[in-house]
C-alpha cells in the first residue's frame, strides 16, 4: 500500500490531469482512497482540481466525520462512503462531470 504522503500527490495528479482534459470545470468532481479499512482520503469542497496541493486533502472515517485537514470534504462526500460501504474491495473512486 502506498504512504499518505504517495496517496496525496497521486490524488493531485488525477485531479490535474482531469481538468487537463476538460472532465472537470470549476469546481466540479472530487477523488477519494482508502487509506485503511476505517478511514478514506479525500478531495475537498470548493477547489478546482486542477490546482489542488496535497496540504488539501481531507481524512474522514466512513460515516462521514472529518479526522483531519483544513478544508471540509467534498460536498459529494456521501456518493463516495455508500461506494466504500457497500464494495469493500474498492480501494478508489473518482467523480467527474465530463
Amino acid at each position: 500500500m502506498p504512504s499518505e504522503a504517495q496517496l496525496r500527490a497521486d490524488i493531485v495528479e488525477v485531479g490535474r490531469r482531469l481538468y487537463a482534459r476538460g472532465y472537470t470545470a470549476s469546481n466540479d468532481g472530487n477523488i477519494s482512497v482508502r487509506l485503511d479499512k476505517d478511514r478514506l482520503l479525500m478531495t475537498p469542497k470548493g477547489v478546482c482540481k486542477g490546482f489542488m496541493e496535497p496540504s488539501m486533502m481531507c481524512i474522514t472515517d466512513l460515516e462521514g466525520r472529518k479526522l483531519a485537514g483544513d478544508r471540509d470534504p467534498s460536498s459529494e462526500m456521501q456518493m463516495h462512503l455508500e461506494v466504500y460501504r457497500q464494495r469493500p474491495d474498492v480501494h478508489a473512486v473518482e467523480h467527474a462531470h465530463p
